[in-house]
């Protein structure tokens, strides 16, 4: 954690960097590799490392007919 950096209630920092930045309530920043600087994270927003390929999550519903899977 570094300098005038502001963290809210119950956010949580782990295994990050962050300074210069204000973290609202239950924001989440966790296994970023890069130093998170003068940034503002939203209540509840999460920061996280991804280890799988770009792209949107498959939907819950599954694809529609005519559709590609």
């Amino acid at each position: 954690m570094g300098p005038f950096t502001s963290v809210g209630p119950r956010a949580r920092v782990a295994r990050s960097e962050v300074e210069y930045s204000l973290l609202e309530e239950e924001a989440v920043v966790e296994e970023v590799r890069l130093r998170l600087q003068e940034c503002i994270l939203g209540v509840r927003a999460e920061v996280k490392s991804r280890t799988a390929s770009p792209g949107p999550p498959p939907h819950p519903r599954g694809p529609l007919p005519g559709e590609l899977a």
